[in-house]
């Protein structure tokens, strides 16, 4: 497969990955959720939706550190109210944002990351992948690696 070009990655430090697992699936308990960060200026650089067991859902959503401390003191109120499980909260993270290699007219191209980072030891916690663009949530302390994974799949600017 050739080297694609991509623009260079965006990379979002001092994050936090939230994951309520098991939550109720109706509408109302997601929407407590939002409109609780919303109304505290909390912005979510990656949400991920899926399925649980029976009719439950998983959500994982990433916030700033900062954002973190600031509705610290109400994360147990949220999760009674998304009727979820548990709550895992995993911190040092990043999202990485690879744009430009056209995953939607080169369906292989998403495969071959995932497969690079798994051969090289990086443990995706969390992908999003669109028409333009993979978001990618790793360990911050893993960032060289995934750069340098970055680099021998795709041509970035910097790389010329």
């Amino acid at each position: 497969m050739e080297a694609l070009e991509i623009f260079a990655p965006k990379v979002m430090r001092a994050q936090a990955l939230l994951s309520f697992v098991q939550c109720a699936a109706d509408e109302l308990s997601f929407r407590v959720l939002f409109n609780y960060l919303q109304q505290n200026g909390i912005a979510i650089a990656l949400l991920s939706e899926g399925p649980g067991s029976d009719e439950a859902r998983n959500l994982l959503l990433v916030i700033s550190k900062d954002s973190l401390r600031k509705l610290e003191p109400d994360l147990e109120t949220l999760r009674v109210a998304m009727d979820a499980q548990t709550l895992v909260i995993t911190k040092g993270v990043a999202v990485v944002r690879i744009l430009g290699p056209h995953f939607d007219i080169r369906p292989g191209v998403a495969g071959l990351l995932y497969r690079q980072f798994e051969q090289a030891g990086v443990r995706m916690l969390a992908n999003s992948t669109t028409v333009t663009t993979s978001l990618l949530v790793v360990f911050e302390n893993e960032l060289d690696k995934v750069e340098r994974e970055i680099g021998r799949i795709f041509r970035t600017p910097k790389g010329r």
